[in-house]
């Protein structure tokens, strides 16, 4: 290993202690954090700060500094998403049968929404080329609205600070609080998240989500032609379809969840 990679590596490894120390001690101040994982201070502002502008950790009105729920992603939360996609795609075929448009499930991950799963490959009507594994922004997106609009506080206020800090245009809505609010509040009205156009220029999209123990876990969309349907027309038609298809889904997952904890 040369000089280089040593440093690369000592980095990771103090990173690491230093979330390890907030997973045991959340809201611990640096001066806890430096006699615990013996880090010195200096070096630990400036860790304290990489963490907090990727959004992992936040800090307090008494100078401790807390994990966020992006740590989730990074275990557990991350896993049981991955066995919700599972679930997903034979809801995601039903879904398609009816309603003939393509479906997809996706699920918050570092600041967007990533698809997890879709119908493309298989729908008789091809529109668009989203991938799975796709990089979906939250405030351009049907699925990105409906994860925000219905997340819990928090989680949101959260993820709208770290999307603030974005140099992306895609996230650039986030420096409007009173907008985005307004867009949210719509979205909460509707029961479900929209896009007309705009991100796909060919086509529009409706979402709603998918709820496990208090918090989204994802969200299932239905994407059309925005020459044939809009937003509010697709809603008429399909809505009941997609919330019993995440009804659906939550209920898979809440089995599965039972099960792994051994029905605790």
């Amino acid at each position: 290993m040369d000089k280089s990679e040593a440093h690369t590596s000592r980095v990771i490894s103090r990173t690491l202690a230093v979330l390890r120390a907030l997973n045991a001690y959340n809201g611990s101040k640096v001066g806890e954090l430096h006699r615990s994982t013996g880090i010195s201070r200096p070096a630990l502002y400036r860790f304290l700060q990489c963490l907090e502008h990727e959004g992992y950790i936040v800090r307090d009105d008494r100078g401790g500094y807390r994990l966020t729920h992006l740590v989730r992603a990074l275990s557990d939360g991350f896993r049981q998403e991955d066995s919700v996609a599972h679930f997903a795609f034979a809801e995601l075929q039903a879904l398609q049968r009816r309603v003939l448009w393509p479906t997809g499930f996706g699920v918050f991950a570092n600041h967007a929404i990533y698809l997890r799963e879709t119908t493309r490959r298989i729908s008789p009507l091809v529109i668009d080329e989203a991938s799975l594994g796709a990089r979906i922004p939250l405030l351009r997106s049907s699925m990105g609205l409906a994860y925000l609009a219905f997340c819990p506080q928090q989680e949101r206020d959260e993820i709208l600070a770290a999307l603030a800090k974005s140099c992306s245009p895609d996230d650039a809505l986030a420096n409007s609080p009173k907008q985005v609010e307004a867009l949210l509040e719509q979205t909460r009205g509707d029961g479900y998240g929209s896009r007309n156009s705009g991100l796909v220029p060919e086509t529009g999209s409706i979402a709603v989500p998918v709820h496990l123990e208090g918090r989204v876990i994802g969200t299932v969309c239905i994407t059309f032609f925005a020459s044939v349907l809009t937003p509010a027309s697709a809603a008429a038609r399909y809505l009941q379809d997609l919330k019993r298809t995440a009804s659906a889904i939550e209920a898979a997952a809440g089995i599965s969840a039972a099960a792994g904890s051994g029905g605790s």
